[in-house]
């Protein structure tokens, strides 16, 4: 079973649909390490980041390039220690 981010913990997506740079905001994060999957709508995972460091509490804007990636629908996971959260964004 797939725990959730709790409602505290707002992952947005910005601009969406994106051309080259998508923002991965996080907010309310707790101290801990933090990954980033993107998967294409089969849920073949396209890219991945992985959390090598503790991050600290607070909020992040990670910027990330998209612009390898054909156009459609993928999704962001994003896993903390607290949990997991889906988010849609599209690629023009």
């Amino acid at each position: 079973m797939e725990m959730r981010l709790s409602q505290n913990e707002a992952v947005q997506l910005h601009p969406n649909p994106v051309y080259d740079q998508l923002t991965i905001q996080v907010t309310d994060l707790p101290e801990g390490s933090l990954s980033l999957q993107i998967a294409d709508l089969s849920g073949r995972s396209v890219m991945e980041i992985q959390g090598d460091h503790e991050m600290k509490e607070g909020s992040y804007r990670i910027p990330l390039s998209v612009s390898t990636l054909p156009a459609g629908t993928y999704l962001v996971k994003v896993v903390s220690e607290n949990g997991i959260a889906t988010k849609p964004f599209v690629k023009l």
